[in-house]
């Protein structure tokens, strides 16, 4: 497993079929205080697609964009992370059934969250996180006026399907 580390770096206004700004494969990473600003995917992951990976993130997203489907800022998929971050407004949604997790989306992973979400949007499930066939535990985090934009929606916070371990605990959901 290579390493990929990155302490307060900008990432703005990239764009690539997967990651925006990062792809990862197999990496053990770390981002401490770096800034993803307006980055878009076509697919997964508008600002990081983590892949087989771990990683540990404690950073700012904001205004992070996946077009056609999942993780409007990360998208994490057989991996191990931890996630200690900010995301405000990062979005999943061209308005199809494919849009889901407007902050994360999880897939086949073990995923810690301690992070604050505001305003982050999916147009059909998971507002701020979407998570399947993984573990999650979220922990003192905030979601605030993240959105759904269908009419046959789920989940304006988290939706969860096929997770073995789902934990929510000392959060604030409004």
């Amino acid at each position: 497993m290579g390493n990929f580390n990155d302490f307060g770096s900008t990432f703005s206004r990239n764009n690539a079929y997967n990651g925006g700004a990062i792809y990862l494969n197999g990496c053990d990473s770390v981002f401490e205080g770096s800034i993803f600003d307006n980055n878009f995917a076509h697919d997964f992951g508008g600002a990081i697609y983590a892949l087989n990976s771990r990683i540990d993130v404690s950073s700012n997203f904001t205004l992070n964009h996946v077009e056609k489907s999942t993780g409007g800022a990360m998208y994490i998929k057989n991996s191990k992370a931890h996630v200690k971050s900010n995301f405000d407004h990062n979005h999943a949604n061209d308005y199809s059934s494919s849009n889901t997790g407007g902050a994360i989306g999880i897939a086949d992973s073990n995923v810690t969250v301690c992070s604050n979400f505001t305003g982050n949007s999916a147009y059909f499930v998971g507002a701020a996180i979407q998570v399947q066939n993984s573990n999650l535990t979220v922990t003192e985090s905030r979601f605030v006026k993240n959105r759904l934009y269908s009419s046959n929606s789920y989940g304006g916070a988290i939706y969860s399907i096929n997770c073995p371990i789902f934990i929510v605990e000392n959060s604030y959901l409004l």
